[in-house]
């Protein structure tokens, strides 16, 4: 059964800045193929949410690489997956 997915605050501005940085720097068509691989990899982790590494030392607070220059960070709860944040992998790494 798959987990309702909860986007935070923070995961809301920071998707909304990095489909526009896509779009502005490649383009509509690659903004929306990163939308749709984004929701993809949503699907993936609502139906499996322990299918991407821990983060840190809490084993529920996961990332999900979604291209080789943006990540998603989620925390698995009994009854929902709640996305933290997406982050731009060209950052500083996360610790």
């Amino acid at each position: 059964m798959a987990l309702e997915t909860v986007f935070s605050s923070s995961a809301k501005v920071t998707f909304s800045a990095i489909t526009l940085f896509v779009r502005n720097q490649w383009g509509l068509k690659s903004a929306e193929n990163f939308v749709a691989k984004t929701y993809d990899k949503i699907d993936l982790i609502s139906n499996n949410p322990y299918i991407y590494r821990a983060l840190g030392k809490d084993p529920d607070v996961r990332i999900a690489f979604i291209t080789p220059q943006c990540s998603l960070v989620y925390k698995i709860h009994p009854t929902h997956i709640y996305l933290l944040y997406f982050w731009d992998n060209r950052q500083l790494p996360i610790t």
